[in-house]
């Protein structure tokens, strides 16, 4: 279940480069950049994801994500995404599971929960991400 809204961004592919093959799978490597807000301060966001094509068609990837206020807080993100295609490539739709760790005081909430997230890439490259506090199911108001 999504909690409240931890993240929000949107920005650019900026590179690509196929990785060498692992297990058979080509694995191919995307790296963006965007601004948002995290945990309600403005931010630059940039990442590098992998990714496959699985032989159903579906993606899976993993990725790394650093987001930078304006006065200079850091935090991280962690996680991996299992995706379809939507378009020509590289349009596609994630949902993303992961974690983030920061130092800052004002960016400390990332370091309590779990996210899930809505990543969705159109085929010029343009991207948003949305990253939700992940809520136990017991957790929800008159839930059992």
């Amino acid at each position: 279940m999504q909690g409240e809204l931890i993240h929000e961004s949107s920005g650019q592919i900026i590179g690509t480069r196929v990785l060498p093959s692992e297990g058979g799978e080509v694995r191919i490597e995307v790296t963006a950049q965007g601004q948002g807000t995290l945990c309600g301060k403005s931010v630059t966001t940039t990442g590098t994801y992998w990714q496959t094509v699985r032989p159903d068609g579906g993606y899976y990837g993993e990725g790394e994500v650093v987001f930078i206020t304006d006065d200079g807080e850091v935090a991280t993100w962690r996680g991996f995404g299992v995706g379809r295609p939507t378009g020509a490539p590289p349009a596609a739709s994630f949902a993303t599971v992961g974690a983030g760790r920061s130092g800052s005081p004002s960016l400390s909430r990332v370091n309590s929960v779990a996210t899930v997230g809505e990543y969705d890439v159109e085929a010029s490259g343009r991207w948003t991400w949305k990253l939700h506090a992940a809520v136990p199911a017991g957790a929800l108001a008159g839930t059992r």
